[in-house]
């Protein structure tokens, strides 16, 4: 299955930009992190309870199942017999609480078989691509090791604020 990631920072030009990225790309799910608004009565979003994260169906396959968690930026959806669980980890976490919240995200991983966790978990670490590692980001690859999930990215390089000021000139 095709599946998106993306924070959209609470921004609905993004939002819309990622549901128009997924019909291009044909994806089936995204997983979004800083979700500007759940469209009302659209039964191919689920959505935590603190409106901050969100599993979507793009694609033909429905939503078999949805739950939330007790852990604000915490949402799991089945589609197509796999599990898909989207997170948002706020970088004001103190590592002892991003350590709580990622045990809730174990037992979500540990209980399903099959599973796709994304997000966006505010922990810097070189293996996806960060320019360097922080201590969440050990934390984070020491959790999925243990959960033995594997690391899956394509980093799509953002631009400095210099390059993007030389990217407004050319486009103006």
């Amino acid at each position: 299955m095709i599946t998106l990631q993306i924070n959209i920072s609470n921004c609905s030009t993004s939002q819309n930009l990622i549901l128009q990225a997924a019909k291009e790309q044909h994806a089936d799910v995204i997983l979004v992190s800083e979700l500007y608004r759940q469209p009302p009565n659209n039964g191919n979003w689920a959505v935590d309870s603190s409106e901050r994260v969100a599993v979507v169906a793009a694609g033909s396959r429905p939503i078999q199942r949805m739950w939330g968690s007790a852990v604000p930026g915490l949402v799991a959806a089945d589609i197509g017999g796999i599990t898909f669980i989207s997170c948002y980890a706020s970088p004001r976490m103190t590592v002892a609480e991003f350590e709580e919240f990622f045990n809730a995200v174990e037992i979500e991983v540990s209980a399903h078989p099959n599973v796709v966790l994304g997000g966006d978990f505010n922990a810097w670490h070189e293996a996806w691509g960060s320019a360097r590692t922080k201590r969440k980001g050990e934390e984070l690859l020491n959790i999925i090791e243990q959960l033995g999930l594997v690391v899956k990215t394509v980093v799509i390089p953002q631009l400095s604020p210099d390059e993007e000021s030389q990217e407004k000139a050319l486009w103006t």
